[in-house]
């Protein structure tokens, strides 16, 4: 295994080699906090849209994220798709794993980016180790941004690919697209989480699990984890978060915050936070809002770890160990009968 303080290169585009860090930021790991000092030194910074145009700040989140995405685990079959969807085509990826079966399960992935950056390319290596470590199908969902497609534009979205799935995923790609798992990460959790909602309200067939990674769950900025990590020094902060919020949010609507939907009759829940997050207490609120309910939740906190910690993986070994784990978890809950019901 490389040293997780070397970054990789590729096409003569890289990000910088990791060096300890100078000064420890508060709570974060030291692989983290040399991670992020070497970024601030090199003057790579992700997309600000909060505080630029809109096209800027997506092209900076693809140019940032594009390096992380680089080299990983080979795919048998790793495909762009146009789906049909009630307003238009859907854009999705489908990776099927040199590990899979003959009729693999799959998991739906829905990227983070606050509804409004980010996209298929910003999360491609995630999707492929996710698919490598449990060797289930992946069908990434390309939804439609924010401000321009306000929510629920992107549910309508994920319930076409996962209708697609259903109807033809094992005739096309020969996937038992019975043995579904929803996953996500930021943004890409509120989605999993509130279309296992809407799957429920319809009436489907239930997915065997869901992942849902350091979601942006509730709009609120006063939280404790919003104090402490919200400033800028951790990556995400509360001032992007409000302008997300607000991009998502239809005009003169309400936010729609899955807390409020009904957490009765889901899935069973694998919520994992990250300590050094704005949106730890996010994370915390829903597993708290679930074990009320009795509902079937495992809660884990990346301690040390910031936002898009999943995104980070190849640099950081912590990450890479917990994302290993996740994939575990996740095949362990397809392979079953039925959904895992934590001891």
């Amino acid at each position: 295994m490389s040293d997780p303080l070397t970054l990789f290169t590729r096409g003569g585009s890289s990000l910088p080699t990791i060096a300890r860090p100078t000064s420890t930021l508060a709570g974060l790991h030291p692989e983290a906090a040399a991670l992020f000092d070497s970024l601030e030194r090199s003057g790579i910074l992700s997309g600000r849209p909060e505080s630029q145009p809109l096209a800027t700040a997506r092209a900076r989140a693809q140019s940032f994220w594009y390096p992380w995405n680089t080299g990983g685990p080979r795919m048998r079959l790793r495909r762009d798709l146009s789906l049909d969807g009630s307003d238009g085509p859907v854009a999705a990826r489908l990776f099927i794993p040199c590990s899979a079966s003959s009729e693999p399960p799959v998991i739906v992935y829905f990227h983070g980016g606050g509804y409004a950056l980010n996209g298929l390319d910003t999360h491609d290596r995630l999707m492929r180790t996710l698919a490598d470590a449990s060797g289930a199908a992946v069908l990434g969902v390309g939804y439609a941004l924010a401000p321009e497609h306000p929510f629920p534009t992107q549910t309508a979205q994920a319930l076409s690919a996962i209708d697609w799935l259903l109807r033809r995923g094992r005739r096309d790609f020969a996937i038992d697209a019975r043995r579904m798992a929803l996953a996500g990460d930021s943004a890409g959790a509120h989605l999993a989480l509130w279309t296992a909602q809407s799957m429920r309200e319809a009436d489907w067939p239930a997915a065997r699990m869901l992942l849902l990674a350091y979601g942006m769950m509730v709009p609120r900025f006063d939280s404790a984890s919003h104090a402490l990590y919200g400033g800028g020094a951790y990556g995400l902060t509360t001032e992007r978060m409000r302008w997300f919020w607000n991009a998502v949010t239809p005009a003169q609507g309400r936010p729609f915050t899955p807390l409020t939907a009904g957490l009765d009759d889901l899935p069973s829940c694998l919520v994992v936070g990250a300590s050094a997050d704005c949106l730890r207490d996010d994370s915390r609120a829903l597993a708290e809002a679930l074990e009320l309910r009795d509902a079937p939740v495992r809660f884990i906190e990346a301690e040390g770890l910031p936002h898009s910690f999943l995104q980070y993986a190849p640099a950081l070994e912590p990450a890479r160990r917990l994302l290993g784990d996740l994939a575990s978890t996740l095949a362990r809950s397809l392979e079953s009968g039925a959904p895992v019901r934590w001891s």
